[in-house]
């Protein structure tokens, strides 16, 4: 197995893939955070800058139609609460706006992660048609290795994106408020690190679920490119589909059949887990694992049939 494991590793860390994923991964992160640098304010003017937000949320409770429009209040329903939530940011001195968010709200990044796993998820498979494997025994143990090479390598792409931010987010934005704790809407502070190996946590979950769907696309179809643009279409539809359906920040409800429905959990990992309740990160833990066994199961049972009539034990070494 660890032969096997090794092999796959080598075959996908010398895949031309890999670079063009470093780079897309990279730019993402840079374009993120010169981004994040236009809205934030510089670390010196953030206070300032907080208080005149604040002064304008009470001009909209006295005035909503005089009122200009404003990124800090998005719902007049929650100028209150948003009003309490920045003046305590101040009497804490917590930076607010922070380059952290480059750390929390990786939407882009993420995006790229996803397509760059399900691309070689499917080249990996696709190398399987006609080839004949010896046993089902071996059959098991090639299958399981693939799957558990791709997984490292989505935690390596994780810790990649994560170090990058830091450094690039640093340099443009600057380190200043970066790693101070999050604020729940509760106003009860989050450990930032905690909060972080939570969230990576739960996306390896999802991203693990797309690379099963992505090897079940490649079982299924036998020529690469059309694999290729199908299981990057619906990674990308299920991306875009997710800001429809899961928008949980707000407490809106999903619909009753989408609850079903991997993609509606693309975003979980990117929210906050304050606004998120407990129950369902819980179901929505569910829905994935039962995804990703289903898509497993049924991605190596295709293969199973579609290889060669297999050698006898011992014909390969």
């Amino acid at each position: 197995m660890l032969s096997l494991i090794k092999t796959e590793f080598e075959n996908i860390y010398l895949s031309k893939l890999i670079k063009g994923g470093l780079i897309a991964l990279t730019l993402s992160v840079l374009l993120g955070a010169l981004v994040i640098s236009i809205v934030i304010p510089p670390y010196s003017d953030w206070q300032e800058n907080l208080e005149n937000e604040i002064e304008h949320g009470y001009e909209k409770l006295e005035d909503p139609e005089r009122a200009q429009d404003s990124r800090y209040f998005p719902d007049d329903e929650y100028i209150d609460p948003f009003i309490e939530y920045y003046q305590y940011h101040l009497d804490q001195n917590i930076r607010f706006p922070s380059p952290k968010i480059l750390l929390t709200d990786m939407s882009l990044t993420y995006l790229v992660i996803l397509i760059c796993c399900s691309v070689i998820a499917v080249r990996i498979i696709s190398r399987e048609h006609n080839v004949p494997q010896p046993s089902l025994n071996y059959r098991i143990k090639m299958f399981v290795s693939k799957y558990m090479v791709m997984n490292i390598f989505v935690v390596i792409l994780l810790g990649l994106e994560l170090g990058f931010s830091i450094l690039i987010g640093g340099v443009l934005i600057g380190f200043e408020g970066m790693f101070d704790p999050l604020v729940g809407y509760d106003l009860a502070e989050i450990p930032l690190i905690p909060h972080l190996l939570k969230a990576k946590l739960i996306l390896v979950l999802v991203i693990s679920v797309y690379l099963a769907w992505s090897m079940l696309i490649a079982s299924i179809i036998k020529s690469r490119p059309w694999a290729i643009g199908i299981a990057i279409g619906s990674t990308a539809i299920g991306w875009f589909v997710s800001f429809i359906e899961t928008d949980i920040i707000y407490g809106k409800v999903l619909p009753l059949w989408s609850k079903w429905f991997f993609f509606s959990y693309t975003q979980i990992a990117v929210y906050r887990f304050d606004t998120v309740s407990g129950s369902l990160i819980q179901f929505a833990s569910l829905v994935l694992i039962v995804s990703l066994v289903v898509f497993l199961g049924a991605s190596f049972f295709i293969l199973n049939k579609k290889y060669s009539a297999p050698l006898h034990d011992g014909e390969i070494s």
